[in-house]
C-alpha cells in the first residue's frame, strides 16, 4: 500500500514536496532573523510615527558629528555622519557597530568620507607598460654607439603622426572633480605624451514600463528592463557627465511619470533608451582614465567578507558604475545579505528608496502578490531580485512598508544594512563605486547560521539564467591567515593590459556571461 498522509490524501508530487520544504525554510528563516537580529534592538531606543518616520531617543556620539536629514516631502530622512580622518581610518568598524541600531531601522546611513582618506588619481602614463630599449652595440670604428634594429634598412624620415583621440575624461583637479576634455588635450602631440588609453566598459539599455499586473492608478509598480550588450570602449559610451551634472535634479514623481509614458513598451521605446554602465572592475587604469581617486575600500578595517572564500568580483572587489539621467537599479538586497559601501565619486546625485529591514517580509510578500511567477520560483530566497521591479513610494505605503528617500552627493558613502531592500535612479551623469562589507554581527547571523537565514539561488533559477549560486566559506586558523595575506597582497594590484581577455570569475565563467543573466532580471547594481 502506498504512503498516505494522516488525512488519507494521495502522496504529494515532488514539486509539492519541494514547495512545502521551501515554506518550512522560510518560516524558520523569519524566526531565526527575529531571534538573531531584531531581538537585539532595544524597543525603547526608537519609536515610529504613523507616517513611518523614525525617532531615536539615544543620540549618536559626538565624534561622529551626525546630522539628521529632511526629505523632499518634509519627512525625517537618514543621518549623515562626518567623522574625522583619524576616526574614519581607525574606528570604521566601531562606527558601524554604533550605527547598527539606526541602520537596522532606517536601512541605510550616509558617511562623508574625509578627503584626506582618498588616494589621489594616478596619471595613466605611470600605468603604461615601460618600453624596453634595445641593447647598444659598439661599431668597429670609433664613433657614437648606434641602436641595433631588426628589419631592412630604410631611409630615415620624419616620424609619422598618429591621430590623437579626444580623451573621454581628464584627470581630476585638486578638488577631485572631473573636467571635460580641453583643446590642449585634443591637440597634444604624441611626441610629448602617449595617447590616453581607452579601456572597455559594460553597457546596457534600460526601459521602465508599468508592470502588467500593476492595477493601482496612483501607486503603480514598474518593471526595470535592462538589456546587456557587449563591452564597448569607454570613449564610445554615451556618458552625460558634465561640469553641470552636480546640479541636476530628477524628483521621484518625475521618474515615475516617465515610466507611465512608457506603458506597453518593452523595447525601442519612442522616448529613447537610457544607457547605463554597471559592474565594471575598478582597475587602476580605468580609475586613472576616469580621473578618480581611490576610496580604499580594501583598507577599511573590520571587513569579515575579506576572510571568505572563494574570491568573487563585485563582492570582494569594487565595481564602478557610470550613470546617466533616469538610469536605474531595481529593487534588491545585497548578496549574502551583506552590508554594502557605496561611494559617489563625481557628478549628479544618486537617489535611493530604501526600505526598513524590519519590513523585509512585507516587501517580499508584496512582490509575490504582484508577479505571475511560477510557484517554484517564488519560493526562491532571491525572488525579489529576480523580478526586477521599481516600486513606487505610494505602493510601499499602501502595503505598510516603511521606507526613506536618500539623495547621495559626491564625496558621500551610503552604507546599506542587511535585509534593507533598495532601489533608485541617477539624476544625471555620475560615477560611483561599490563593494560588499561584512561585520562580525553579519558573519555570525548570515554565514555561520546560513542554513537557517540565507541561501543562494537554487538549481531552478540557475538553469533559467536568473541567478548565480555564490557559496561563501570561512576557514579557520591557517586558512583565515591565508585569506588575510591575499587581502594585503591585493590592496595595490598591478595594471594589466586592457586588450587582455574579459576577467574570469572563480569558477571559470566570464564575468560578462554571468552578469548578463543577472542584469536582465535586475542585479545588485546600485
Amino acid at each position: 500500500m502506498g504512503m498516505v498522509n494522516k488525512d488519507g490524501a494521495k502522496p504529494r508530487s515532488k514539486k509539492d514536496q519541494d514547495r512545502m520544504a521551501e515554506a518550512c525554510w522560510q518560516t524558520k528563516r523569519k524566526e531565526a532573523i527575529e531571534k538573531l537580529i531584531f531581538s537585539r534592538l532595544n524597543e525603547d531606543d526608537a519609536r515610529c510615527d504613523y507616517d513611518g518616520s523614525w525617532h531615536f531617543e539615544t543620540p549618536l556620539p559626538g565624534w561622529l558629528n551626525a546630522a539628521r536629514e529632511v526629505q523632499e516631502d518634509g519627512a525625517l530622512g537618514t543621518f549623515l555622519v562626518r567623522p574625522s580622518y583619524e576616526d574614519f581610518r581607525d574606528r570604521f568598524a566601531e562606527m558601524l557597530d554604533v550605527l547598527e541600531p539606526f541602520g537596522m531601522r532606517l536601512g541605510a546611513l550616509k558617511v562623508k568620507v574625509p578627503e584626506k582618506w582618498l588616494a589621489k588619481p594616478i596619471p595613466y602614463t605611470e600605468l603604461l607598460p615601460k618600453k624596453q630599449e634595445s641593447p647598444e652595440e659598439d661599431t668597429p670604428e670609433a664613433g657614437p654607439a648606434r641602436t641595433k634594429k631588426r628589419g631592412r634598412k630604410t631611409k630615415k624620415s620624419a616620424p609619422r603622426k598618429k591621430p590623437v583621440r579626444s580623451p573621454p575624461y581628464n584627470l581630476s583637479d585638486a578638488s577631485g572633480a572631473l573636467t571635460p576634455p580641453s583643446s590642449s588635450d585634443v591637440s597634444r602631440s604624441p611626441s610629448t605624451a602617449p595617447d590616453k588609453p581607452d579601456p572597455k566598459v559594460f553597457i546596457m539599455t534600460q526601459h521602465l514600463p508599468i508592470h502588467e499586473n500593476s492595477t493601482h492608478r496612483y501607486a503603480p509598480i514598474y518593471e526595470v528592463i535592462s538589456k546587456r550588450q557587449e563591452p564597448v570602449l569607454l570613449s564610445t559610451f554615451p556618458h552625460e557627465l558634465t561640469s553641470e551634472s552636480i546640479t541636476h535634479r530628477i524628483p521621484e514623481d518625475q521618474v515615475e511619470s516617465r515610466g507611465r509614458s512608457w506603458r506597453d513598451v518593452a523595447h525601442n521605446n519612442p522616448g529613447g533608451a537610457v544607457y547605463y554602465s554597471s559592474d565594471n572592475d575598478a582597475s587602476p587604469m580605468l580609475r586613472s582614465v576616469l580621473g578618480l581617486g581611490n576610496p580604499k575600500f580594501k583598507e577599511l578595517p573590520g571587513n569579515e567578507m575579506d576572510l571568505a572564500l572563494p574570491r568573487v568580483e563585485g563582492i570582494h572587489t569594487p565595481y564602478l558604475y557610470l550613470g546617466n539621467p533616469y538610469t536605474m537599479f531595481a529593487l534588491h538586497q545585497e548578496d549574502y545579505c551583506a552590508l554594502s559601501l557605496n561611494y559617489h565619486h563625481v557628478g549628479a546625485p544618486k537617489v535611493w528608496r530604501i526600505t526598513s529591514p524590519l519590513d523585509f517580509v512585507l516587501v517580499e510578500e508584496l512582490v509575490k502578490r504582484t508577479c505571475d511567477t511560477p510557484p517554484e520560483l517564488k519560493a526562491c530566497s532571491q525572488h525579489v531580485r529576480h523580478e526586477s521591479l521599481f516600486i513606487s513610494s505610494g505602493a510601499f505605503q499602501i502595503h505598510g512598508v516603511r521606507s526613506i528617500l536618500v539623495r547621495q552627493q559626491q564625496g558621500e558613502m551610503v552604507v546599506t544594512w542587511p535585509l534593507a531592500y533598495h532601489q533608485g535612479w541617477n539624476e544625471g551623469g555620475n560615477v560611483c563605486e561599490a563593494i560588499a562589507y561584512g561585520s562580525t554581527a553579519w558573519r555570525n547571523c548570515f554565514v555561520e547560521a546560513t542554513d537557517m537565514v540565507y541561501r543562494t539561488c537554487g538549481r531552478r533559477c540557475q538553469h533559467r539564467g536568473m541567478g548565480i549560486g555564490i557559496e561563501l566559506e570561512f576557514g579557520s586558523g591557517d586558512e583565515e591567515s591565508a585569506a588575510k595575506r591575499v587581502k594585503t597582497e591585493t590592496i595595490e594590484t598591478e595594471w594589466k593590459e586592457e586588450e587582455s581577455e574579459i576577467p574570469m570569475t572563480h569558477d571559470g565563467d566570464t564575468t560578462m556571461e554571468l552578469e548578463r543573466a543577472k542584469m536582465e532580471v535586475g542585479s545588485d547594481s546600485f
